[in-house]
Order: structure tokens, then sequence, then C-alpha cells
């Protein structure tokens, strides 16, 4: 799903507000998230989950197309944590949505 399906699924629900003012609300929401992770800050959301940033250590790796090992730097990546409370939402509902003898597993 991406911002506009999330505005129009919103907009549906809440017919009383503009598809504008839905757009810049949660284009503000992505931004505050950005700006407070590049800050260096946790944000929490409760029943949702929590954004964070981890650290990856300067490491040498290989360039699979030659073989030269390169030097890559250290690193900061976003990282989120789901909440238990989505992940058990998920596990009940995903068993009536998806075929299980469809789903890829992680094996």
């Amino acid at each position: 799903m991406v911002l506009s399906e999330v505005v129009q699924r919103i907009a549906k629900q809440h017919p009383d507000y503009a598809d504008e003012t839905i757009k810049q609300c949660t284009r503000l929401i992505v931004a505050h998230l950005d700006e407070s992770l590049v800050m260096g800050n946790e944000v929490q959301i409760r029943g949702f989950g929590t954004f964070s940033l981890r650290r990856r250590a300067a490491r040498v790796a290989r360039d699979p197309r030659n073989g030269a090992t390169v030097n890559l730097p250290e690193t900061y990546v976003p990282h989120f944590k789901v909440s238990p409370k989505l992940r058990d939402s998920v596990q009940q509902h995903a068993a009536v949505v998806f075929d299980p003898t469809t789903l890829k597993t992680d094996d």
C-alpha cells in the first residue's frame, strides 16, 4: 500500500475530512518520524511498534562481480520493532486472509 492508497482509505472512512488534509497529515507524520530518527531519537507508537536506528559496524566485504574486497564504512539503518499487539492481530487475521499453502516462509 502506498501513500495515495492510505489517503483514499482514510478518506472513505472519514468523508468529513478533505483528501488534501489527510495527505498533509500523513506526510507530516512521516516527516516527523524521519526527523526524529535523524536526530537519533526512538519513536514509539503504542499498539503499533517502535522505530529506531541500528548501527552497522564498518566491515570488509567482497564485490560479487569481480571478487575484489571493498571497505564498507560504519552506517546507521532504520529499524522497526513491531508491538506485541500488532503482531498478535496479524497472526489472528493472516490465517483468514491468506491461504497457508501459498505463503512463502523463511524455511
